[in-house]
């Protein structure tokens, strides 16, 4: 959710998007935009189902997203895993995923991703990273991927082989 937005922004946004649809849309119930803004009224009076169909899940995050940027000023807001680096609650840090298609063109971006990985959980000594294996990897080469560092544990799922 976008910051500074609540539920009920979203679920207006929806409301917004039936009014300038065509069919075979149909608009909202009416009566559950005004029992979102009653605080009386019950869950299920506020409850609302809504279908997201023929969507994508967008494109898929580089290295530089995930190493983000910004120094935390208000004009430059920390993204990727600097946001993290002033969170002090977090042990655990993982990028499920990252590696897929480690052996079909995606390697360097793959290990380029654990590396950042590795170097956020070294920087901030008190981490750990959950890596993935690159799929279709051998033992041997799994084991190499592990042998990066000793703030870096390996899932390796029956999937990677």
């Amino acid at each position: 959710m976008a910051p500074g937005r609540t539920g009920v922004d979203i679920l207006q946004a929806f409301f917004d998007v039936y009014e300038i649809m065509s069919p075979p849309f149909s608009p909202p119930d009416m009566g559950l935009q005004a029992n979102l803004e009653n605080s009386s009224s019950n869950t299920e009076q506020r409850s609302v189902m809504v279908s997201l169909e023929n969507g994508n899940d967008g494109i898929r995050p580089t290295m530089s997203e995930y190493e983000g940027q910004g120094s935390g000023a208000e004009d430059l807001p920390k993204t990727g895993l600097k946001q993290f680096e002033d969170l002090e609650d977090i042990s655990i840090v993982a990028a499920p995923g990252s590696t897929y298609g480690f052996n079909n063109g995606y390697e360097s971006q793959a290990r380029a991703i654990t590396g950042l990985l590795i170097r956020h959980t070294e920087r901030m000594r008190y981490r750990i990273a959950i890596l993935d294996c690159g799929n279709d990897q051998s033992i041997s080469e799994v084991r190499a991927f592990r042998a990066q560092s000793k703030y870096a544990a390996l899932y390796y799922p029956v999937s990677c082989s």
